[in-house]
């Protein structure tokens, strides 16, 4: 009885634990990542009620890169990405704000919105924005 009680509990909790040990996440950093900030990035926040005072939202952005070139060409068309970044982030509520679904979301807005930027750039080249992070992210009553 002891045996198979090993063999049916003991074994699998084991070998399940030593899996988890060894899995490799799907999202690793590559080597050659770089990054992109936007700085100082503001946004009008819509009032919850009619006529409520309109907060505002302080955030920064920083864009992973999948290269040194597709660095490069976001550094020399800054004004385009953060056209991009801010148009993502207008015409929310403060409860939307403060939904994390919310701000997965908006990153995941500008992940695509800056691929498809890059592509119309150049449309020849291998040029990727691999991830999109809030660095700061501040609601401000007025």
């Amino acid at each position: 009885l002891g045996i198979i009680s090993y063999l049916w509990v003991i074994t699998p909790m084991l070998t399940t634990d030593s899996k988890q040990k060894l899995e490799v996440p799907d999202n690793i950093i590559s080597p050659d990542a770089v990054e992109v900030n936007f700085e100082d990035m503001k946004a009008s926040v819509t009032p919850d009620e009619i006529g409520g005072s309109a907060p505002i939202l302080m955030y920064a952005v920083t864009l992973e890169c999948d290269n040194l070139g597709t660095q490069t060409l976001i550094n020399e068309k800054k004004n385009y990405f953060k056209a991009m970044i801010v148009k993502a982030h207008n015409n929310m509520t403060r409860a939307e704000l403060e939904d994390l679904a919310v701000q997965i979301s908006i990153r995941r807005e500008m992940i695509q919105e800056a691929n498809v930027l890059l592509r119309r750039l150049r449309p020849e080249g291998e040029h990727k924005v691999t991830e999109a992070m809030h660095i700061e992210w501040t609601v401000i009553e007025l």
